[in-house]
């Protein structure tokens, strides 16, 4: 199997491009769901918001160990070894159907404990329980999606994530329709239907990988037989790896949670207005998760040719793309926000809040479209504790700002949505000083 990496545009885009079309399909599926919750009114836009958020806080700390699958894989690919990748997949299938299994129990019979303490509102504590004990009838399929989308990025193979995300968007943004508002010959459900509509949704895309897998002659070899050898053994480089990931991305994705816990004190209007401000940075996040998924596949596999000469260099022309690409895609943010956020809501004064706000933070993303990049290439190097320690360290300073803001110092909803400002310039600095003083001369010492 001959490998198409290397630093020209082509093949940089050939890599970020699919992974940006699925993050713009999970955009269109996000904003579809809250242009459609937004009709029932702001406790449904609320519901879902903060129910999703807890639920990918779990997830996406999940996801910190397929990012360390995804790196093994992509340093196996390098050296040709596909009898480790093997290894590395039969392990992970009983590795990731656990944390599968482990999530579905803790959202079907714990929703309680975890909601319960935090937010203030009754009838929202009892809405996003009932919210999340239907969502974690998807948390199975979805853990094994996610494994097998890291498989394909590790292997540069990013093709079928497209038509993958494809299949999430349709079947969810039809069940949605259908049964949130009782159309197309379903029952009538609301928010409930929002949340079977995704569980549907995440089951049938899974389905889709795994047929695809399957089918392709580059993957079943490295997948099939499954071998009682490869089962049995603990997933030892998966954990040493992606324990310091895991961590990063609980912290990450529980900060932003926390933040939006923070957001409840302000009111239901302010909550509601950064319901909104949230599905539209997933527009921004597209080119941003899509060059720093290419960045750690990069990385890692010019490490394992023994050329980390090429690091340097991709990470500058990454980052101009990463930068050129975010401004395309949210320039709409400072020239017709109104239009844009009138599609999720008819309410004027919410509309006037929202895109005063986005307005402004949208710059915060051109700053994150380059620090994305070289942190992303910390753990693309292996040294996943250092980046689980700087996404901490910004994290706590964020949150420590936020609780301020809204605690202390009195401040509104833009106040708090102005600290994007502060965490993404200091992931930034910290992770280009990480390469600019220290790992530059590592990385030459080496070759």
């Amino acid at each position: 199997m001959k490998s198409n990496i290397n630093l020209s545009s082509k093949s940089i885009l050939a890599t970020a491009i699919p992974v940006m079309l699925g993050s713009l399909i999970q955009f269109i599926i996000t904003f579809t769901d809250t242009a459609f919750l937004g009709r029932l009114g702001e406790l449904a836009l609320n519901t879902a918001g903060n129910s999703s958020l807890v639920y990918m806080t779990v997830l996406i700390s999940f996801q910190g160990f397929c990012e360390a699958y995804q790196i093994l894989v992509a340093k196996f690919y390098g050296k040709k070894d596909f009898e480790e990748i093997k290894s590395l997949n039969q392990r992970g299938i009983l590795f990731f159907t656990g944390l599968g299994i482990l999530g579905f129990i803790l959202f079907q019979f714990f929703s309680s404990v975890i909601i319960s303490p935090v937010v203030t509102s009754l009838d929202l504590e009892s809405s996003m329980i009932g919210y999340l004990e239907i969502r974690s009838w998807g948390f199975l399929p979805a853990m094994l999606q996610l494994m097998l989308v890291y498989y394909f990025m590790g292997m540069a193979d990013t093709r079928i994530l497209s038509y993958a995300m494809l299949i999430t968007a349709v079947t969810n943004i039809v069940l949605d329709y259908g049964l949130i508002f009782g159309k197309l010959g379903f029952p009538e459900l609301g928010i409930n239907g929002a949340a079977i509509a995704t569980v549907i949704a995440e089951s049938a895309t899974f389905i889709f990988s795994l047929a695809y897998l399957i089918a392709h002659k580059k993957h079943r070899p490295i997948w099939f037989p499954l071998h009682k050898k490869y089962i049995l053994k603990f997933a030892n480089k998966v954990l040493k790896k992606g324990s310091p990931l895991m961590v990063q991305r609980f912290f990450s994705m529980g900060g932003w949670t926390f933040f939006f816990i923070m957001l409840e004190v302000l009111g239901s209007q302010s909550l509601a207005a950064s319901q909104i401000i949230r599905t539209l940075y997933f527009l921004a996040f597209i080119p941003v998760m899509g060059f720093s998924t290419t960045t750690r596949t990069f990385v890692s596999y010019f490490l394992s040719i023994g050329k980390p000469e090429l690091v340097k260099k991709g990470l500058y022309k990454i980052s101009l793309l990463s930068l050129i690409a975010t401004f395309i895609v949210i320039h709409g943010f400072w020239f017709y926000p109104e239009a844009i956020i009138g599609i999720i809501t008819e309410d004027q004064e919410l509309i006037r809040v929202t895109s005063d706000i986005i307005g402004i933070i949208s710059y915060s993303m051109l700053i994150f479209a380059i620090a994305s990049i070289f942190f992303a290439a910390i753990a693309g190097i292996g040294d996943s504790s250092q980046s689980m320690f700087i996404e901490i360290f910004c994290l706590f300073s964020y949150l420590a700002l936020a609780y301020l803001v809204s605690h202390r110092w009195g401040g509104d909803v833009k106040d708090m949505w102005m600290l994007e400002f502060v965490y993404f310039s200091t992931l930034g600095i910290i992770s280009f000083g990480y390469f600019k003083w220290y790992r530059w001369k590592t990385l030459e010492q080496k070759n």
